[in-house]
């Protein structure tokens, strides 16, 4: 192989498998964000904390634990238990918030995006007789000389 073609199967080869390795390394994963990723946690923390309270009631109705040890024990699955709840309580609270921010945000900038959008009120119209362009100041038309309505019916 001489030289040119080795450039030209280069040429072609590099963007082709860029094209194909490309979408390999762009990943569409969601990020979440470290709050999130927190009350995840808690959340698999409770659902854990629920099933040893349950496995802990189901051992002392069998006799396996002595009462006082099973008292002891559910108090401070309880109490973790507890803990846990305000924490995601207080991570949803907070999410909350974001989002009511983000919608304000975004209402916010709907209210002017639309406030753009409407139409303000016409500095010019055309001529009833002769379709030319008039002002809304103007009480007969510049080309034909036809009376215009009033200012008032105009706007």
């Amino acid at each position: 192989m001489d030289l040119a073609t080795l450039l030209v199967l280069l040429a072609i080869l590099v963007p082709v498998v860029a094209y194909l390795v490309f979408p390999l390394w762009e990943r569409q994963e969601t990020r979440m964000s470290d709050d999130e990723h927190r009350l995840v946690s808690l959340e698999i923390e409770q659902e854990r904390l629920f099933s040893a309270l349950a496995e802990l009631d189901m051992d002392y109705s069998m006799g396996k634990l002595v009462r006082q040890d099973y008292e002891a024990e559910r108090a401070t699955k309880l109490a973790r238990g507890a803990a846990v709840l305000r924490q995601i309580d207080a991570l949803r609270s907070v999410q909350s918030e974001r989002i009511d921010q983000r919608k304000a945000r975004e209402e916010e900038l709907e209210t002017r995006i639309a406030r753009l959008r409407k139409p303000g009120t016409p500095s010019r119209k055309d001529c009833p007789t002769c379709g030319r362009e008039i002002t809304v100041e103007d009480r007969f038309c510049r080309h034909c000389g036809t009376p215009l309505e009033s200012q008032e019916k105009m706007k």
